[in-house]
């Protein structure tokens, strides 16, 4: 699935906040009628994951965490955000972004996927989502 504002969901500008974005996990599993289900996350889709499965264990089997967020509020600048913003525009740039937090280097499908997804979201679901990082969960 796309969270709230990224890839091909819809582009709203309110509900930017990890409890909002976790109950659009669990609405999606109840509209695909799944009462339990494995979680997997890439990310910053870490820290979700990682909250519904503290506040609805019962809903929650298991989880696969590819390089998450922590849970805890991360140290992020305000600098950090502009180069992010910067860096996400072309495809050109995002490469070598993106692969700075990588040990070997993403595929060129991996990353023209990536970017796919991340050119859709707009900006605000970009700096939304990247401020909710420093916040406690």
């Amino acid at each position: 699935m796309d969270l709230r504002g990224h890839g091909e969901s819809d582009g709203p500008q309110a509900g930017f906040d990890l409890e909002t974005f976790s109950r659009d996990v669990l609405s999606v599993g109840d509209h695909a009628g799944v009462r339990k289900f494995v979680l997997a996350a890439y990310s910053m889709s870490g820290r979700w994951s990682q909250w519904i499965a503290c506040k609805f264990p019962d809903r929650v089997l298991g989880q696969i965490l590819i390089a998450p967020a922590p849970a805890g509020p991360l140290p992020l600048s305000d600098e950090l955000l502009e180069s992010w913003m910067r860096d996400t525009r072309t495809r050109q740039s995002f490469e070598p972004w993106v692969n700075q937090f990588t040990s070997e280097p993403l595929s060129d499908e991996i990353i023209d996927a990536y970017f796919n997804d991340v050119s859709r979201a707009s900006d605000k679901a970009k700096r939304e989502t990247f401020r909710m990082e420093k916040v406690a969960a």
